[in-house]
């Protein structure tokens, strides 16, 4: 699947003060210290690499032992931040983009108040993350900046989530047993009838692939969890979804591959006749999370895309079928989408 965690433009933004660091760094004359400093930057080359080719988790351990080797190294420790934050350890990232920014108060790397607001607005911090996105947009006000748009549409979402804290509600949240839920990725879960559907992420060192899985309900708990065969299709395949008739809709996404919507029929567990929807993806984008849905007795099927015409990142797309075709995809517009990454659309009649 494409990744998620962040949209490109969030991540270019990113990369590219770390480049800056890079070239700003001094490093010191003599000998030894140079050899010393020469070694967490192999292992920062050799986690880029890994990075370069998603492989996030090998980038992950890589930028780690770059910043054991040497945790007052300003490289080090902010490539192990953004290691942190690529591998959703946000508690992580914020101690080390806290650790960044203290160092040099934005002067090396300008955006580190802002990831540091960042991770506190993921860990429930709404208050500091919310005083230091303030701070971070008084001080680097630039129209048009992403960073500094970004940061206003976060201050009203913090607002959003204090005034919420004093809200009371019913709910209940109860996380699912270990047969569903790994150290890895599961997402796109749904009841159809009696059955319980969800996407999962493996990795265990022998085969890297996302897979459809369907297990049975008891009302409470998922039993017997068993992935959804396709003959002959392969593996990465996800977000499930529910057409008429027995046709579902789901993302497949062949190694090194863009991803694209395909339909199948669903007998017995398993998957038949699957072949790509005509006329909904696109050559040279990702197409994939489809949902479908019959609004006012005509059937659409919403998805996600990185396609051109959008408002950046992947945005919401939409498509009416129409004498057994669909139309033209058409972007849901900027009232739904933004800069940023917009993804697993739902639509409830």
């Amino acid at each position: 699947m494409k990744s998620v965690n962040q949209s490109p433009e969030f991540l270019k933004s990113l990369k590219k003060n770390i480049i800056r660091l890079i070239v700003c760094i001094l490093f010191p004359t003599t000998l030894p210290a140079v050899l010393f400093s020469q070694r967490p930057a192999q292992f920062i080359r050799m986690g880029e690499e890994a990075e370069a080719t998603g492989k996030i988790a090998e980038a992950f351990s890589l930028y780690e032992q770059a910043y054991e080797l040497d945790t007052t190294n300003f490289e080090a420790t902010l490539h192990y931040a953004k290691g942190a934050l690529l591998s959703k350890d946000y508690l992580l990232a914020e101690k080390l983009f806290t650790k960044v920014y203290s160092k040099d108060s934005g002067k090396l790397f300008s955006e580190g108040l802002f990831w540091v607001a960042m991770m506190q607005k993921h860990n429930g911090h709404y208050e500091e993350a919310m005083r230091n996105f303030k701070k971070y947009a008084k001080k680097h006000k630039k129209k048009g900046e992403y960073t500094y748009e970004k940061s206003l549409r976060e201050i009203e979402s913090c607002t959003w989530a204090i005034n919420y804290k004093s809200v009371s509600d019913s709910l209940i949240f109860h996380p699912l047993e270990e047969n569903v839920n790994t150290a890895e990725s599961e997402n796109a879960a749904f009841l159809f009838g009696d059955r319980f559907y969800f996407s999962t992420y493996r990795n265990d060192g022998e085969r890297e692939a996302w897979s459809m899985m369907s297990a049975t309900w008891d009302g409470s708990a998922a039993k017997d969890p068993a992935v959804i065969n396709i003959p002959n299709l392969g593996d990465n395949m996800a977000n499930l979804s529910f057409g008429q008739n027995d046709e579902v809709y789901f993302t497949y996404c062949p190694k090194n591959g863009l991803c694209s919507i395909w339909k199948a029929m669903l007998k017995e567990g398993s998957l038949f006749s699957a072949e790509q929807v005509a006329g909904l993806n696109a050559p040279s984008a990702n197409t994939t999370m489809p949902c479908f849905t019959v609004i006012q007795g005509f059937s659409y099927l919403f998805f996600s895309s990185d396609r051109a015409g959008g408002e950046g990142g992947m945005d919401i797309w939409y498509s009416r079928e129409k004498n057994g075709e669909w139309s033209e995809p058409i972007n849901a517009g900027n009232t739904i989408n933004s800069r940023d990454d917009e993804l697993t659309p739902f639509y409830s009649t």
